[in-house]
């Protein structure tokens, strides 16, 4: 039984490429869920900012006349609501 050495050659075709390493396919999985995260993160917010927005300017209308009375202009001796 003989032993061979293996060129440096043969050493680097032997092993996989580092995109196939276990470490590299983590580390692209954590920029990935990281990535879905960030932009899930931002989409709740900029919704919530809308959300707000639209909730403030429909509000207002209905509340003019939900209340009326609240929004009294005097002209000369009486008081007019509008």
């Amino acid at each position: 039984m003989s032993v061979r050495l293996l060129s440096l050659s043969e050493v680097s075709l032997a092993e996989k490429p580092f995109y196939q390493r276990w470490w590299f396919l983590v580390i692209i999985a954590l920029i990935g869920i990281i990535i879905v995260l960030i932009v899930v993160g931002v989409l709740y917010i900029t919704g919530k900012k809308r959300q707000r927005r639209t909730k403030s300017l429909s509000s207002l209308p209905t509340f003019l006349f939900t209340y009326p009375s609240l929004f009294v202009v005097k002209k000369g001796k009486g008081a007019y609501s509008c």
